[in-house]
């Protein structure tokens, strides 16, 4: 356990600067900017999931909040905004209605794209959002979609109430034990009380969020805690592979420490946001 000694105290509980965008209309001008540019077409769906996947997956904090609805994680504030912007005629909405299905292409007018123009803050959001709007660039929107069921373990139209509810379940029941038997490792490791304390902690923590992830509230709300509490516990996992190994490897613990430091801020902020839980860690949630 040498190697994990060898991380100072503030690298293991120091929370980093979450990225934050605080301007919903320059988000979706930025998505917007992005697909045309590329002469690619955007819907309103992908706007839901586009902004979902920045917060959970990216961490950028946006000043909108998320819900399960009809097609998966939806916001009703970047809904609002949609319709202030065809209302300003700034974009265009074309509903078209397919019958089992309805898809709302959106475009930017002639107006909106001298909006974007001389918007000077869109470069800026532009740099926090590429690397997510590269990554899933070539995703339609029904894969978007498919996706974001996969990913937050939500429930389809064709499965049973009772089945989802019981595949919530067994992942909280799986994730309690990964998480209860990490606690142990770390308990029993050679390495520093100090360190020790703070890693055992914020275990417990994470191992609570887990289990107030329960079918009985929101889908995308505890989807994103169950799925961001896997990716911790498996960074976690990682690093006792890692120090197991006879390999140098110093800089990727210190890398993975500190991917699951912006993991575990994003939880802690997430938690409090949507009222989920209240703990002794929030004083260290920093938002830049």
């Amino acid at each position: 356990m040498d190697r994990l000694n060898a991380a100072t105290t503030s690298e293991l509980f120091d929370e980093p600067i979450l990225n934050k965008i605080n301007d919903r209309r320059g988000f979706i001008f930025s998505l917007l900017k992005f697909k045309d540019a590329l002469n690619k077409e955007v819907c309103s769906s992908q706007i839901h999931k586009y902004g979902i996947l920045a917060l959970a997956e990216k961490h950028i904090i946006l000043p909108v909040k998320f819900k399960k609805w009809h097609y998966g994680p939806f916001s009703v504030e970047l809904d609002k905004e949609l319709t202030n912007l065809e209302n300003q005629k700034i974009i265009n909405i074309d509903r078209q209605d397919y019958g089992l299905y309805k898809k709302h292409v959106i475009t930017l007018t002639t107006q909106g794209k001298r909006e974007i123009k001389k918007d000077k803050s869109i470069e800026k959001i532009n740099h926090k959002l590429n690397t997510l709007f590269n990554e899933y660039n070539d995703n339609t929107a029904s894969s978007l979609r498919n996706y974001c069921y996969n990913a937050f373990l939500l429930k389809n139209k064709n499965r049973s109430s009772v089945d989802w509810k019981s595949e919530r379940k067994a992942k909280i029941r799986e994730l309690n034990v990964v998480c209860i038997d990490l606690i142990h490792s770390f308990s029993n490791a050679l390495i520093n009380e100090n360190k020790k304390i703070i890693i055992c902690t914020q275990l417990d923590y994470v191992n609570t969020l887990i289990s107030k992830a329960i079918p009985e509230i929101d889908e995308v709300v505890s989807g994103v805690i169950l799925n961001n509490a896997e990716s911790y516990l498996s960074n976690w996992n990682r690093i006792l592979m890692l120090i197991d190994t006879n390999q140098q490897n110093n800089r990727i613990i210190r890398k993975i420490i500190l991917e699951n430091r912006k993991i575990f801020g994003f939880l802690n902020y997430f938690a409090k946001e949507y009222g989920i839980y209240f703990s002794v860690f929030d004083e260290n949630a920093i938002i830049n």
